[in-house]
């Protein structure tokens, strides 16, 4: 890509391509073309793009409009709104960096051990193999969670009812629904189902087997809508939380005795990264006698993020 083409993408109806150009301009920011990225920060609504022309803006040197952030006492905001998508290019490149060079080696290593070891499917390699091959695909995961998000229509109810079927296979928790049975929603898919499937995952896991033959062991699943916004809700009635709830959103954190053994335990650190992306706020709290409240709220996405 050069300038030009770059400049030419600003235009675009695909907040994708918008994007790409808003990225050139960021990290080859040239004073001739400061109006160029104002004017279409003035129109733009997709807000990793906004955050794209606002780096272009504030690496240019001289630009008044690291005065005009100065002045309004957003300069903390900003900076750290631009670090998040700089630290969120660089994740989602590094990532689908690694993962394309590990995945084949891993899988070579994979197909030696089963000819070298007739007893492989028993081995501790295998459950070696088995972790090294969560921990890849954790990384893959991360990466997409950084991506900008592809906001589309889609059924939450039937999202939501997948992923539980789908979770809930084998497990020894009881799970109940309680939402609409159809609820229309905009957002990125992809990433409401990994933020829903590793809340739900840690809200079954919350729950000690030997509590199991309680009447108040299951898990409760809700989600609806409101004016402003989109929200799921899972509800547990699991041992609680354990102290150091603020370190629970950290990759590698494990909430004691409720994750299951050889858990990489990045599920919650990959929801926060979804989250992030998708701007929408993540909660992990405390119930009042027993267990904890996983919930997700984010708000319509405008309408110029439309593909």
């Amino acid at each position: 890509m050069n300038k030009d083409e770059a400049l030419q993408r600003l235009k675009s109806p695909i907040a994708r391509e918008r994007l790409a150009g808003a990225r050139y301009l960021a990290r080859y920011p040239e004073q001739q073309d400061l109006e160029y990225v104002r004017a279409a920060l003035r129109t733009e609504n997709d807000h990793w793009v906004r955050l794209a022309l606002r780096s272009a803006l504030t690496t240019s040197t001289g630009d008044s409009y690291k005065d005009e952030v100065l002045a309004s006492g957003a300069e903390d905001q900003e900076q750290r709104l631009i670090i998040d998508d700089t630290y969120a290019k660089a994740l989602e490149e590094t990532t689908k960096s690694l993962v394309h060079e590990i995945r084949p080696i891993l899988g070579r290593i994979k197909s030696a051990a089963r000819t070298e070891n007739k007893d492989y499917e028993y081995s501790e390699t295998k459950r070696e193999i088995d972790q090294l091959t969560e921990l890849m695909e954790a990384i893959d995961l991360l990466g997409r969670a950084a991506a900008p998000p592809d906001n589309t229509e889609f059924n939450l109810s039937d999202l939501i009812k997948s992923v539980t079927k789908s979770i809930g296979v084998g497990a020894t928790a009881r799970i109940y629904l309680a939402g609409p049975d159809a609820l229309v929603v905009r957002g990125d898919k992809r990433l409401v189902e990994l933020i829903f499937s590793n809340g739900l995952r840690n809200a079954i896991e919350a729950i000690p087997e030997q509590q199991l033959a309680d009447v108040d062991s299951d898990v409760v699943v809700t989600w609806g809508s409101t004016e402003r916004d989109f929200w799921l809700s899972i509800i547990d009635h699991g041992k609680g939380l354990p102290p150091g709830i603020s370190e629970v959103f950290k990759s590698g954190f494990k909430l004691g005795v409720t994750n299951k053994n050889g858990h990489i335990g990045m599920g919650l650190a990959l929801a926060r990264r979804a989250e992030k992306s998708m701007e929408g706020k993540l909660s992990l709290t405390p119930r009042e006698h027993v267990g904890a409240k996983f919930e997700y709220r984010w708000s319509v996405p405008a309408e110029a993020g439309k593909k």
